[in-house]
């Protein structure tokens, strides 16, 4: 079975002069699958190989597949699915050119319908293969589709054609010296002649086949052929002949008796030979499994003496970082201290300073000292102090809120010019106490965006604070507005002490840095700047800074253009 599934896939794969790479391996994985007599798996490359064929486009090489399929199903007895699998691709079939391919359809389909007892039916298909084989000259194939009819006459019981189809088989055999070929037809000739009852005819082809038969092993069908024609010398009274060649028939059947004996007695030490070797086998894959156990004992020893080893290993790592970060929290506990202890000595002198200025004023002014036209002048100074007061508590206000809760923008529709006025406004005290010139560029017409107004607002008071702050009396800080791509930046610009570099990096690092006195001696928490740029990154925004030593500061406060709450 495997032999002619071969063949016919070669046959067929040498006619089309197939060159693909991926066919070519499918198909040497049929063939070693075929070697090893592995059909299914076989049977599964092959639907590999039909799935790619449709794939390319290849109509030709996708029938040829299929017949390839069907007989080797029908050889395992599939026969109703043998038929299946060519009727699905008939029409497709039909559609192809003359070639090997169409012609191989119909001779398969003939010996599955024969096979299937659809004699008819397999007489219409064997004869269209002939057709094709007649027109394409075709002649390789004239013996399978000569046999099959032969065949099908023989199963209808039409004898005589069945002789006459055998007959051009011998014919045929004889031209193209097949001697193979040839004692098949006179095998089947002789059969076919004691069935029609014409014992010269018996006689004549059995001895023919005997001639042509002594290339091959004498086998049982030798043995048959020499009992047809001993009774066929006995139906005519040639007992003498009808003698000799029952005697042949016995002494080669005896032979054959003796061949099977030999054969069985191989086969049994074969048999012995194999259980022997079976049992060994079967102690040694003993000894391999005990070794295996021990090797799998051993490992498991190693593999939980690593796993203990790695726990311990991993709980002491976890235990070193646990106390890092209580080292940590140690580290930052004491700085927070630090900070509040700092803070508490600033609220109480900055705020203490304002309020003693005032009570004393207001105690000289209720005992009569001055008069109301003397306090007037004090006023200025007596504000600026004041409203430095109301930005510290607004800024200890917040980061207390920073500590203890988390914050949300509130986004709406705002003016950018608006709020800059605003902390002008706010400012206007600490401005006219140091007779600071605020200037404005770029801020004349309305700039609309969406973001958190309070945000902005917080961080411009602080940043334009911090630039009176440290600028001297009759200074002058340009309050400017710059677009980007990105967005919009509000640019406040003194010209005061300035920073050194090592401060401007903690700045722009988002480090805490300490309050350095301003120029008229005002203190601060050193929390503005780092809050103001907090606030800003929730709306998406930021803080940028320039500054040289003595020469000013320039702090820009860039924010997008529309900021949507996440």
């Amino acid at each position: 079975m495997l032999l002619v599934f071969a063949c016919l896939s070669g046959t067929l794969l040498s006619a089309q002069n197939l060159s693909d790479p991926i066919a070519d391996s499918l198909q040497a994985e049929i063939n070693r699958h075929l070697d090893k007599g592995s059909l299914d798996s076989a049977l599964m490359i092959n639907a590999e190989m039909i799935r790619y064929m449709e794939r390319i486009g290849d109509d030709y090489n996708f029938v040829r597949h299929h017949v390839n399929r069907a007989e080797v199903i029908r050889m395992m007895g599939g026969l109703a699915e043998a038929q299946r699998i060519l009727e699905d691709v008939e029409d497709l079939n039909q559609s192809l050119p003359l070639s090997t391919v169409r012609s191989t359809f119909y001779n398969r389909k003939a010996a599955i319908l024969h096979e299937s007892k659809q004699f008819d039916k397999a007489l219409i298909a064997v004869k269209e293969s002939q057709r094709i084989d007649s027109i394409q000259n075709y002649k390789w194939r004239l013996f399978s589709n000569l046999i099959i009819e032969g065949a099908i006459y023989r199963d209808q019981k039409q004898f005589e054609k069945a002789f006459k189809t055998m007959q051009k088989v011998k014919v045929l055999a004889l031209e193209v010296k097949d001697s193979t070929e040839l004692a098949s037809a006179y095998y089947n000739l002789t059969i076919l002649a004691y069935r029609l009852d014409d014992q010269k005819a018996v006689i004549h082809n059995g001895r023919q086949f005997m001639r042509y038969a002594t290339s091959v092993n004498r086998n049982v069908s030798y043995g048959d052929m020499l009992h047809f024609v001993a009774r066929a010398y006995e139906q005519l009274g040639q007992y003498d002949s009808a003698f000799f060649f029952g005697d042949s028939a016995y002494g080669i059947r005896m032979q054959h008796m003796q061949i099977m004996l030999k054969e069985n007695n191989r086969k049994a030490e074969i048999m012995n030979d194999l259980e022997k070797e079976r049992l060994q086998n079967e102690r040694l894959s003993i000894e391999r499994d005990q070794n295996r156990l021990q090797i799998f004992v051993l490992f498991l020893a190693v593999a939980i003496a690593v796993l203990l080893i790695y726990f311990a290993n991993r709980q002491r790592v976890q235990y070193k970082k646990l106390n890092e970060q209580q080292e940590q929290y140690n580290r930052e506990l004491e700085e927070s201290l630090d900070f509040k202890n700092k803070l508490i000595s600033i609220v109480a002198h900055d705020i203490r300073n304002p309020l003693a200025s005032l009570r004393g004023l207001i105690g000289v002014y209720n005992q009569g000292l001055v008069e109301e036209g003397e306090i007037k002048p004090m006023m200025k100074g007596l504000e600026a102090s004041v409203v430095n007061v109301d930005l510290l508590l607004e800024n200890l206000l917040n980061w207390v809120r920073t500590q203890s809760e988390s914050l949300e923008p509130q986004i709406e529709e705002i003016d950018l010019v608006q709020l800059a006025k605003n902390a002008e406004e706010e400012g206007q005290a600490q401005i006219s106490a140091k007779a600071i010139q605020l200037e404005f560029e770029n801020l004349t017409e309305r700039i609309p965006l969406k973001s958190d107004p309070n945000y902005i607002s917080f961080a411009l008071r602080n940043v334009l604070s911090n630039a009176i702050k440290y600028s001297e009396k009759e200074g002058r800080i340009i309050l400017r507005f710059q677009r980007k791509e990105e967005g919009y930046c509000l640019e406040v610009q003194d010209f005061g002490k300035g920073m050194n570099s090592e401060t401007l990096a903690k700045l722009r690092a988002k480090l805490n840095t300490r309050s350095i006195l301003g120029t008229g001696k005002e203190r601060g928490t050193g929390l503005g700047l780092s809050m103001s740029a907090s606030f800003l990154s929730l709306i998406g925004g930021r803080l940028e800074f320039e500054s040289e030593l003595g020469e000013g500061t320039v702090v820009r406060l860039c924010i997008p253009h529309s900021f949507e709450n996440q």
